[in-house]
């Protein structure tokens, strides 16, 4: 098929060696795969977290040295590595590499933001990172976020639905309904355009 495709391999500490091998399977395929760490960058939740099912789960693996060496030149990056560092540490690319902007006094420009408060803002994340839990077969908006079109978290629906998902979605990018972000912190939806005010909102739909 003429699709884009990019795989995002995440190295999980303790699955090392499997998740090189699945990284190597698909370059030996021509398929486009990149290299992730596991690090959810923030300082409150780093190490171990109980998750909402009652499990506990890392937000951020530290790597040895030579696995902090594979990570960098398979990105391509010049850098000697430190006895430890964790997956926050190690930086991580853009999951889509779009630019970030803001609006700043009446002005676009280029922006970093860094954990922030997105609350009730008007978000676009169903338009970019749709995501499907292969243990449970639902389906959502965004793997972290979970934000849906009535200011809740949820699926959108499952696997033995996904024809009526994709519909539905469909029929939203022909009249942009964007969600109404229901959550106090953002993380991985970040390079999603956003807005406070649906006119700029709609500034990201007219120039799509």
């Amino acid at each position: 098929s003429n699709l884009w495709l990019q795989v995002n391999v995440m190295l999980h500490m303790d699955y090392w060696a499997e998740c090189v091998e699945v990284y190597n399977l698909l370059k030996e395929n021509n398929i486009k795969a990149k290299p992730r760490p596991i690090g959810d960058g923030n300082t409150l939740r780093s190490g171990w977290f109980q998750d909402a099912d009652g499990k506990m789960r890392r937000t951020s693996h530290p790597y040895n040295t030579e696995q902090q060496k594979w990570f960098w030149e398979e990105m391509g990056i010049k850098t000697d590595p430190n006895q430890s560092l964790e997956g926050a540490e190690l930086g991580r690319g853009c999951c889509g590499g779009r630019c970030l902007q803001g609006k700043v006094n009446d002005q676009w420009q280029d922006v970093k933001l860094v954990d922030t408060n997105f609350k009730d803002w008007y978000c676009s994340v169903d338009w970019y990172f749709l995501h499907i839990d292969q243990h449970t077969g639902l389906i959502y908006h965004h793997q972290t976020c979970q934000a849906l079109h009535n200011k809740k978290r949820g699926a959108v629906g499952s696997l033995s639905e996904s024809a009526a998902v994709i519909e539905d979605l469909k029929q939203r990018m022909i009249n942009p309904v964007p969600i109404i972000c229901p959550n106090q912190r953002c993380g991985c939806g970040m390079c999603a355009p956003k807005a406070k005010n649906l006119e700029d909102f709609n500034v990201f739909w007219e120039n799509r």
